[in-house]
């Protein structure tokens, strides 16, 4: 693990909102980013993914 980062992992590829127990994955079309929530008083996660890096990257 790296400082900072809870789920940081040195392997490609790394996808922490995939990672995260209870998070299901979302995609923002408009910030072309992805991102999940824990639930109620949960945690925020975002990260690219192979989506995301398509999608800035096309």
């Amino acid at each position: 693990m790296r400082p900072g980062c809870n789920l940081c992992l040195d392997a490609s590829p790394y996808d922490p909102p995939a990672m995260v127990p209870g998070c299901t994955v979302r995609h923002d079309e408009q910030a072309v980013a992805t991102y999940c929530h824990t639930g109620d008083g949960g945690q925020w996660w975002t990260s690219d993914d192979a989506w995301s890096i398509g999608g800035k990257t096309a």
